[in-house]
């Protein structure tokens, strides 16, 4: 890519398109296009009305900067310092998990559980576990008004992004956030939530050189990987989320689309939890765990 070139939208589109392709990155030409309107501070619609405009040399150098980061292989939302989730930005960064689209489907039977109970007291209790960038228990916060969260996470950097996006949010007023390991505060803590939420790793490590170089070289291996086969963090939590809930509260977690038959397993299993069932992601795949405390145990 030289400058002395006159870079057009359109042309700069064309080139690096095939570049990151050469690269084996799987969404090259929307990585092009995210990180082509962040450098022209516009949005991705506005590149298809000016596709003949050149680019301004700083432009173009800011440009060239994005596109060596992600030809080795840096996530997006890392070089962007955000991620949409379930319609709010979210800042992330190295050391925080980058929130994905299937996790959005734990917030909808949050939500759905809770429209159907009708609820009317003044206070839901909520609990996220393993928070991360507060992408479920934030959106919790704002899309529940009585709703007040808190938010776990063992990493101080996983927490201080939470603690920047709860501001972003505008919900800093009705969030807690705790730097600690989940298993320890479970057994510390009397309080009992209406909901507990979580995002556990769930990836074994047996398959993690068949993850995204992206994922693999970049996001946290602690939020990433729940064991040698991926269910063994899951199970050691269980007895935690469990006592950490309500009688009829609710317990939702996402899973990996290969753990089912362990979710359900774990669900038979169970003489605590009752109405437990998976819901699908965006592809079929088994992805969210639902089920609820059993009111008298």
């Amino acid at each position: 890519m030289s400058t002395a070139e006159a870079w057009t939208i359109q042309k700069i589109i064309d080139w690096t398109t095939k570049h990151f392709v050469s690269k084996g990155i799987s969404s090259a030409r929307l990585d092009t296009e995210l990180l082509l309107a962040r450098a022209l501070s516009c949005r991705r619609l506005d590149l298809y009305l000016k596709f003949d405009q050149p680019l301004k040399n700083e432009e173009l150098s800011t440009f060239k900067e994005m596109v060596k980061r992600r030809s080795q292989k840096e996530p997006v939302a890392y070089i962007l310092g955000e991620k949409e989730f379930y319609g709010r930005g979210f800042s992330v960064g190295p050391g925080v998990l980058v929130p994905r689209p299937e996790t959005e489907h734990l917030i909808d039977e949050v939500l759905t559980w809770v429209k159907q109970g009708g609820f009317t007291y003044n206070e839901l209790r909520i609990l996220d576990v393993g928070s991360g960038s507060g992408c479920i228990g934030l959106t919790l916060a704002a899309e529940l008004p009585n709703a007040r969260v808190v938010l776990l996470d063992s990493s101080q950097v996983a927490c201080s992004f939470t603690e920047s996006n709860a501001l972003k949010l505008g919900v800093s007023e009705v969030v807690e956030v705790i730097n600690q390991d989940f298993e320890s505060y479970a057994q510390s803590t009397t309080e009992q939530f209406d909901i507990v939420a979580s995002n556990p790793p769930y990836i074994g490590t047996l398959v993690k050189s068949e993850l995204q170089e992206d994922v693999r070289r970049y996001e946290p291996e602690q939020a990433l990987f729940g064991g040698s086969r991926g269910d063994e963090l899951i199970n050691r939590w269980m007895p935690s989320y469990i006592k950490l809930l309500k009688p009829l509260g609710l317990l939702v977690f996402e899973i990996g689309s290969d753990q089912g038959e362990v979710a359900k397993k774990i669900l038979a299993d169970s003489k605590d939890l009752d109405q437990g069932r998976l819901a699908a992601d965006y592809s079929g795949h088994p992805r969210i765990v639902r089920a609820i405390r059993k009111e008298n145990l």
